[in-house]
């Protein structure tokens, strides 16, 4: 089934099993939450050490038969140019099917993802896992005027801005500078107050998940054409640039296809089609909203009707340990992997089946290796990719989510965005970490569910 939330303490099995074991030996220590002495045992896409150094990495970068194509506008000549991934591309050699883009994304990307997320992705139209239990009367209050935003509570609880100071920014006295910004604005902890003390329904200490597109159901353990929603354009057009990449990476052109040899490995064993005929629908995903303590226990996303098309995974916020393992809890290997802020991963071809989670979150202040400015050869700040409109090209617009929504889904920059805002992301990010995976439910030509009867029509 599918990741449905968060998870604390131990991997829950009924048996011993090698998922199990090595799950719960990377999970988080209570008592020791800074631990990261199990490092050397995960695999560091973005180390600074080549991580073609470790055994079973393996580079899938140069195997693109046909690189990844989209306009991206350039802003000073208002010109169009063909946009080419150029970053690094690597897979496991015990796990066919799977890839990784370290660092894809670039910091500004990120956040408006992430805005995206705490604003818009878990708010109707779309489903949360707190929409599925009733609000608490006597115990629980709604949210102001039944109208306050999870993301406007969070604000008010967390973060006091000074409004002269913030208003001096915005007319450009502080030069839209971050560092001066902070200071002037002063930002700090709100004091706890008998409004904090409050046990609103909708608030982020209790977000686990949101499902947005044909919204997954949980107890049915299926998706349902009854439910769904718009599916947002950034997530959209991200999760067909980097299906799409990620099918050319499995290519075989030019390259030694000799059954057991590392490039037959790595070639898609279900139904492989030419980059040019590929096609990527995101029709459904499902947003993961971690807090320190957070951890989601192995699962395999096997309820989409087509597993031929991979998952397409976005990390935001705190680094994590990753596990990979085999078809069943008990086979293996399992591999933990670190996950880094602006990676993008994909679960596709042998390995879209296979168990995966999270074992813990990494706090801010853990020491793990910095990003290496250059990963398998190539700068970082060559091949990241800055603003989702590099990828869409005129398929961007200014309005429209995917499926009609009447709600707009431009290409708003951080940097636009209200100063408030965009140190409260910063501030949010520091104890939180965000991931939006992304698949396609049904088959290609299919537009509906087989079966399933719509009765809101």
């Amino acid at each position: 089934g599918n990741g449905n939330g968060n998870d604390n303490g131990k991997e829950k099995s009924s048996s011993r099993s090698m998922y199990k074991d090595v799950f719960n030996k990377h999970r988080r220590k209570p008592d020791n939450p800074f631990y990261i002495d199990d490092l050397d045992q995960m695999v560091d896409f973005s180390s600074a050490n080549p991580p073609l150094q470790h055994e079973n990495v393996i580079d899938l970068s140069e195997r693109r038969c046909l690189r990844s194509r989209s306009s991206c506008s350039n802003y000073e000549s208002e010109s169009k140019h063909e946009y080419e991934y150029q970053g690094p591309i690597y897979g496991l050699k015990s796990h066919p099917g799977f890839a990784y883009m370290p660092s894809a994304l670039s910091t500004s990307l990120q956040n408006d993802l992430v805005y995206k997320a705490v604003t818009e992705f878990c708010e109707p139209p779309h489903g949360t896992n707190i929409d599925l239990v009733p609000l608490k009367e006597g115990v629980e209050v709604p949210n102001l005027n039944e109208e306050e935003s999870m993301w406007e509570l969070w604000k008010r609880e967390n973060v006091t801005v000074d409004a002269d100071a913030a208003v001096a920014v915005e007319d450009g006295d502080a030069n839209h500078d971050t560092t001066q910004y902070r200071k002037a604005a002063n930002i700090k902890a709100k004091a706890t107050t008998n409004d904090n003390e409050k046990k609103y329904y909708k608030r982020f200490d209790k977000l686990s998940w949101a499902t947005l597109g044909y919204r997954f159901d949980w107890t049915a353990r299926a998706y349902r054409e009854k439910n769904k929603s718009a599916m947002p354009k950034i997530l959209d057009q991200l999760g067909k640039f980097f299906a799409k990449l990620g099918e050319e990476a499995k290519c075989n052109v030019g390259v030694d296809s000799t059954p057991g040899s590392d490039s037959d490995q790595q070639l898609n064993p279900i139904n492989p089609s030419p980059p040019s005929t590929y096609s990527f629908t995101a029709s459904a995903a499902i947003v993961n909203y971690y807090s320190l303590k957070s951890s989601m226990g192995g699962h395999r996303d096997d309820s989409e009707l087509d597993i031929t098309k991979p998952v397409v995974s976005f990390s935001l916020g705190l680094p994590a340990v990753f596990m990979i393992g085999g078809k069943t809890r008990e086979e293996g290997p399992v591999v933990p992997l670190l996950l880094r802020p602006g990676d993008v991963m994909l679960l596709g071809g042998d390995s879209r089946l296979n168990f995966h989670g999270v074992a813990r979150i990494l706090p801010h202040g853990t020491e793990v290796p910095p990003v290496g400015r250059c990963i398998g050869g190539r700068d970082v700040g060559d091949f990241q990719i800055q603003s989702w409109s590099c990828i869409c090209g005129n398929e961007c617009g200014n309005g429209g989510d995917i499926g009609g929504s009447d709600a707009g889904d431009s290409d708003v920059s951080i940097a636009a965005m209200p100063h408030s805002d965009r140190l409260a992301i910063e501030k949010f990010l520091l104890k939180h970490r965000v991931n939006a995976n992304v698949r396609q439910v049904l088959p290609d030509g299919i537009d509906r569910i087989p079966g399933d009867v719509d009765d809101t029509e």
